[in-house]
């Protein structure tokens, strides 16, 4: 991404939510999956450390994504 990472993304949109839940307590919890180029052990953990739910590496599947979406719904 051009702008920021997808590390930096993943606590903005989280840090965003964090301010808009204050206002309004039944807003729904929300849900991050990394998908990356990367496979090794530091990036998964920056990723679960930022707060990212699932981390997939690509070439990603249809039974991969579609196990993400089961597992968060």
């Amino acid at each position: 991404m051009p702008k920021m990472d997808g590390i930096q993304a993943a606590k903005t949109i989280f840090r965003q939510h964090r301010r808009f839940q204050r206002q309004d307590a039944d807003l729904p919890m929300i849900h991050v999956t990394a998908v990356t180029a990367y496979h090794d052990e530091q990036t998964r953990r920056e990723c679960l450390k930022a707060g990212i739910d699932l981390y997939l590496t690509k070439p990603v599947s249809y039974n991969e994504i579609r196990g993400v979406i089961e597992k968060v719904f």
